[in-house]
């Protein structure tokens, strides 16, 4: 098995957001799983269970709810992003 990190690096109103698509490059379009991180922002921790379920033989997103400016903020800039407008914007950024 080979798995492969890929990036679904986008821009939603001029915020970058970096999601990751972890897959079984052998494997065709399998099923995909969500993981979602916490307040600490999206990080290379939600890789591991992300790579984890290819085992199953499912696909997996890292999902970036914060944006990458944000998460690289610590849990002070995630927590203030989460009081502001950021918790507003999360249903379209799902």
């Amino acid at each position: 098995m080979a798995v492969l990190n890929t990036s679904l690096r986008h821009d939603i109103d001029g915020i970058q957001f970096d999601a990751v698509l972890v897959h079984d490059d052998r494997l065709g379009a399998e099923e995909t799983v969500l993981v979602f991180h916490g307040m600490e922002g999206r990080s290379d921790a939600q890789l591991q269970p992300a790579t984890r379920l290819t085992d199953w033989g499912y696909q997996a997103i890292a999902v970036d709810l914060f944006g990458e400016d944000v998460s690289r903020g610590g849990i002070e800039a995630t927590s203030a992003a989460m009081a502001g407008q950021c918790r507003r914007a999360l249903p379209e950024r799902v």
